[in-house]
C-alpha cells in the first residue's frame, strides 16, 4: 500500500469519526442533553473512542493542547477529496466544520475544536 493513500485512509477513519461526535453532541443538545452528558452515553458505541480520547478538552472548551490541528486536518480532507472523483460526503461535512474553526481564527487549535459550536 501506499505510505501516503495508508494517511489518508487513517485520517479519514479519525475525522469522519470525529465528525460523527459533532453530530452527536449537537443531536443531544437539540434534546436538552450537554456536552458531558452526550460523552458518556457514547461510551461503549462506535464513537466511544474518540468521546474518551477528545472528552476532556470538550467539557472543558479548551483546546489549545493541540496533538493533530485543524489546519492539518483539513489540509488532509482536501486532498482526500481531490483524490477520488467519487464523492465522500462525510469528508466534505467534516472539512466544512475544519474550515468554520479556521475561519474562526482556530486553525492552529486541537481538532476537538471542531466541536465548539455544539457546546452552547
Amino acid at each position: 500500500m501506499d505510505a501516503a493513500t495508508g494517511k489518508l485512509l487513517a485520517n479519514l477513519a479519525l475525522g469522519v469519526t470525529l465528525q460523527g461526535l459533532v453530530e452527536a453532541l449537537r443531536l443531544g443538545r437539540a434534546n436538552g442533553l450537554d456536552a458531558a452528558a452526550v460523552l458518556g452515553l457514547l461510551e461503549g458505541t462506535g464513537l466511544g473512542a474518540i468521546a474518551g480520547m477528545k472528552g476532556p478538552s470538550i467539557t472543558d472548551g479548551t483546546f489549545g493542547d493541540t496533538q493533530f490541528s485543524a489546519d492539518l486536518l483539513a489540509k488532509d480532507a482536501r486532498l482526500m477529496l481531490r483524490s477520488t472523483p467519487d464523492p465522500l460526503p462525510a469528508v466534505t461535512a467534516l472539512l466544512q466544520s475544519l474550515t468554520e474553526a479556521q475561519r474562526a481564527g482556530a486553525g492552529d487549535d486541537d481538532i476537538a475544536v471542531v466541536t465548539r459550536p455544539e457546546l452552547g
